[in-house]
């Protein structure tokens, strides 16, 4: 069943924050809460692994409810999608102390539109106007795996910090490992850092990382494509990857696992799967790159080096 959009509302700004022009629209609004309700139903459907939701969020509002609600729950997604209320989705954004862009601002991060399915809405804690600030510096991307070994989180730290110095912006998950230390090297660096959430702005994760949230939070920003209060799944860590990518100018992967989500987190120009312009073991003396660094690819991998 087709649910048509309040001709008035649909595109109207709604949300404001910390800027003087309002953020998000009505239309755009409701997009984001749907795929925030259909969240469990899209682990669900993808069943217990991290698989990317290929494809499902390209699809339009019908199309989506149709493709994940599943039997019997389309009567109730039509229902939450005619009785949205924009006005007071925004009352709860700003009680929840998080703004919101939507793809029809012009707040909303450029580089995110070139992707086949980019959010409809961004949300954000820290402030949009801070958001805008640090992605009008050069940005890269730093990813790696969870078990990280001292190695990578030396390297990660240390990048963070000393691109952080040089004004450069650095974006990572929060997760455990690789992306903490980035951040908080990022952080100690004096630029910030963006973290990229699969859980809502709000809700911070890993919990054992709430004070490095809060941190960034305070100084910087933290956004995701999910509304407030959304706790995380599975999909939603590959989902998130592509935002990270899009986002950096430069995507880095300090050691991590070959079928791993950070070997996946690719800029959304590339269809095929991550591979390395450079492996760089960058802390050991008279080491080199084993390839010719590309970074006209936009990525880069670090691995720890071999013993010798």
């Amino acid at each position: 069943m087709k649910v048509p959009a309040d001709a008035e509302s649909a595109t109207g700004p709604l949300t404001g924050g910390d800027d003087e022009e309002p953020s998000a629209c009505a239309e755009c609004l409701r997009r984001g809460a749907l795929v925030g309700r259909l969240s469990p139903r899209i682990a669900g459907l993808l069943g217990g692994g991290r698989r990317r939701p290929t494809g499902l969020l390209e699809l339009s509002d019908d199309d989506l409810v149709e493709a994940v609600g599943g039997q019997g729950a389309g009567d109730e997604l039509d229902r939450f999608r005619r009785e949205f209320d924009a006005r007071r989705a925004s009352k709860e954004l700003t009680r929840a102390g998080v703004d919101c862009v939507c793809r029809h601002s012009s707040s909303y991060p450029g580089d995110l539109l070139r992707l086949s399915d980019p959010p409809a809405a961004l949300y954000v804690a820290g402030g949009r106007g801070r958001l805008r600030a640090l992605l009008a510096e050069p940005v890269v991307t730093i990813v790696g795996g969870r078990a990280a070994t001292p190695y990578a989180l030396e390297v990660a730290a240390t990048l963070g910090r000393g691109l952080s110095a040089a004004g450069v912006t650095v974006v990572s998950g929060l997760a455990l490992g690789v992306d903490a230390a980035a951040h908080r090297g990022a952080m100690k660096g004096g630029r910030g850092a963006i973290a990229v959430l699969a859980s809502g702005a709000d809700v911070p994760y890993p919990a054992a990382h709430r004070h490095l949230y809060e941190t960034i939070r305070a100084r910087a920003a933290i956004v995701s494509e999910l509304p407030p209060g959304t706790a995380p799944t599975r999909w939603g860590f590959p989902a998130r990857n592509r935002i990270m990518a899009a986002l950096g100018q430069l995507t880095v992967v300090v050691e991590a696992q070959e079928a791993s989500g950070p070997r996946n987190t690719r800029a959304p120009s590339r269809s095929s799967p991550f591979e390395p312009a450079a492996r760089l073991p960058v802390t050991r003396p008279g080491t080199a790159p084993t390839s010719r660094p590309s970074w006209v690819a936009k990525s880069a991998v670090i691995s720890e080096p071999e013993a010798s």
